[in-house]
């Protein structure tokens, strides 16, 4: 008996509510299926905040200067390797200044349904 069988034989019972011979073998048909585990991506934004301590005159120069250092680290070396790899480098604090706070957040993404590619912007 194949699965197809089965389950015409379980919709049978179900609609006339009448057992016959088969529904057993049916039954055991379908308890034998052996169902493989799919894998899938999950994918997991994470953000890191730190608010530093920064002397300046003002706010926007002390934004300024920050930003500077942003855009004078080497990206390229630093995203190499991607997390996982033997070789990955965490991205390194500022040492400059002193860190008062540290917030990591982790946000499950799920799949758009209205995307076609299937991937899992949000």
């Amino acid at each position: 008996m194949k699965k197809d069988e089965a389950i015409k034989i379980l919709l049978k019972y179900v609609e006339t509510d009448h057992a016959d011979h088969t529904l057993q073998e049916a039954v055991q048909v379908l308890k034998d299926e052996k169902k493989e585990p799919k894998k899938f991506r999950v994918a997991v934004k994470q953000t890191t905040t730190l608010h530093y301590e920064v002397l300046h005159d003002s706010l926007e120069e002390a934004i300024d200067e920050v930003q500077k250092k942003v855009n004078e680290r080497d990206w390229g070396t630093l995203l190499t390797f991607p997390p996982g790899s033997p070789d990955y480098i965490p991205i390194p604090p500022f040492t400059e200044y002193e860190i008062k706070d540290v917030f990591v957040k982790e946000h499950v993404l799920k799949p758009n349904p209205h995307s076609e590619g299937g991937s899992s912007d949000t």
